[in-house]
């Protein structure tokens, strides 16, 4: 787990001894940090995977398969199902919008149930970034700006949720690599990543492209990072 430069200031906190929730859409990044959460000692998290039912029988597959991936690290299992698409139209949202308010919804949902209030997420610098890019190119003020967190709070429906991204200073790129040689590659069905996946349109197939270049990103990362510490 070195090798990940996993947050301490974020975990610290957080004995591996207590209940956590974890959110895995069944892509690299959620896997890997489910993968790497189990080898430090956290084996009593509650894998949370909701289906968006965009993408038909490849979203029940990747509900199966995260199903199997509950059973083989022996840990809680909570599933649920939304139609995205319709949410979307129901509510004048985008489909990227519906889709992340009805998963913390879900996340809310499972941690009063569960009388759980701290969850895990794949969050990596590469999804800082694009968040930072975004609230850029809408001209958002410095709170906007100062993006994602390690660690964060969120109401919703009442409930704090305690939001805890151990690979927030983690790139796609070294997550790939490591995931490769710890062959955690092979646990994940799907090698895109679970941002891939929800962030749709136009411009998300842009802002990706432009984040490949790795130059580019790298920058991006260190400016951002700087922001967010900044305007906190």
């Amino acid at each position: 787990m070195r090798w990940i430069q996993i947050n301490a200031s974020s975990l610290r906190p957080l004995s591996p001894g207590a209940r956590y929730l974890i959110g895995v859409s069944g892509g690299r990044d959620s896997v890997a940090l489910l993968h790497w959460l189990v080898e430090c000692g956290y084996n009593k998290l509650i894998v949370c995977h909701l289906n968006h039912r965009l993408r038909g029988r490849s979203s029940r597959a990747d509900a199966i398969f995260v199903q199997k991936l509950a059973a083989k690290y022996d840990v809680d299992l909570a599933l649920g199902a939304i139609d995205v698409r319709g949410l979307a139209v129901r509510t004048k949202q985008s489909i990227e919008t519906a889709a992340r308010d009805a998963r913390y919804k879900f996340f809310a949902q499972v941690a009063k149930r569960r009388c759980c209030r701290t969850i895990f997420l794949g969050h990596h610098a590469d999804d800082l970034v694009e968040t930072f890019l975004i609230n850029l190119f809408r001209g958002a003020g410095p709170g906007g700006l100062s993006a994602m967190r390690a660690v964060s709070i969120r109401k919703i429906d009442n409930v704090k949720l305690q939001i805890v991204r151990p690979l927030l200073g983690v790139s796609r790129e070294r997550i790939t690599r490591r995931c490769a040689t710890a062959s955690v590659i092979a646990l994940s069905r799907r090698s895109r990543s679970s941002s891939d996946e929800m962030c749709g349109g136009r411009f998300g197939e842009r802002r990706r492209s432009l984040l490949r270049k790795r130059n580019f990103s790298k920058h991006c990362c260190r400016t951002s990072f700087r922001n967010s510490r900044r305007w906190r």
